[in-house]
Parts: structure tokens; sequence; C-alpha cells
């Protein structure tokens, strides 16, 4: 994994490696290949309930709508985290998240804190959502031990 080529648009924050990559599939379909990057230098444990600071880069292969794709994110959010996600992340997430189509790459980038996600598609930079936890509750659906898919969280955190 140490040798996955680093989206530009997050070279520079720290010094990422690749943990894993794995691929979303529902039912038939396989709806987005996606990466995760940690901190090169203080990797976090492959059992953390939430692995941060990191960065979730996702390659579409299918035409997801925006509203599908953040009622989606919400709903695993409150799963995971089993409380609810409050009205403010999902609106900043809405006006933040664009339709997706085939090969379109959206890039998620979680602070240390988990209080901040950076959000890019292709490279552009769409925005934050900075609210006390937002940011770690969004990781969590693909880094925690409870993620709806064991099997891609598992190849996600493969590299720790």
């Amino acid at each position: 994994m140490d040798g996955a080529k680093i989206p530009p648009e997050i070279t520079g924050i720290r010094p990422w490696l690749c943990a894993g990559s794995g691929v979303l599939r529902l039912t038939v379909f396989e709806v987005y290949r996606v990466s995760l990057y940690v901190d090169g230098v203080e990797r976090p444990p492959r059992d953390a309930p939430v692995i941060v600071p990191c960065a979730l880069v996702f390659e579409y292969l299918r035409r997801v709508r925006a509203d599908d794709l953040v009622a989606a994110t919400a709903t695993e959010m409150e799963r995971v985290s089993g409380v609810p996600v409050p009205s403010r992340w999902r609106a900043e997430l809405r006006a933040l998240v664009p339709d997706v189509a085939r090969g379109d790459r959206l890039t998620a980038v979680v602070d240390a804190d988990g209080a901040r996600l950076t959000l890019y598609c292709g490279g552009k930079l769409l925005g934050n959502v900075s609210h006390p936890g937002c940011a770690a509750h969004f990781a969590a659906v693909w880094t925690s031990p409870s993620a709806r898919f064991p099997e891609l969280r598992d190849a996600l955190c493969a590299g720790l």
C-alpha cells in the first residue's frame, strides 16, 4: 500500500500512507472504489473506534445523486455513532456534495481532532464542514469496527 499514488489535493497536508482500498458493492452494483490514507508517522491502531486524521478518496464507478449520497452518509453516521446527525451538518454536507458520475473523484479529509471535514471533487476544493465531532462521525462510517460493510473496512485498514 505504501506505493499508492497520493492524490494532489492531499499532498503536503501531512505524510500520508495508504492503509488500504476496496470497492463498495451493493448487490450486483459496484458503487465506488475507496482508499484510506492515514498519518504515515503516527499510524492509528487498526481497532480504533474511529481513525483520525485520515483522508478517504472515493472514485465513483456509477452515477450517484448528491441527495442520495448525503442521505446514505447521514444514515450511516447515525447508525455507527448512535446519535442523530444534526440538521445543520446534513444541510452543510448537501450544500457541498455534488452529483457524481462514473470516474469522478471525491476526497474527504478529516482533521486530527475529528471536527473539520474538508471536501474536494476532482482535486477542486468544495469547502469545509466544521463542527465538533462531525468529521469523526463521517470517518467512522468507513473506519469504525461497526461499519456496515466489514469487508470494506477490513480492506481499508489492511495496512494498519
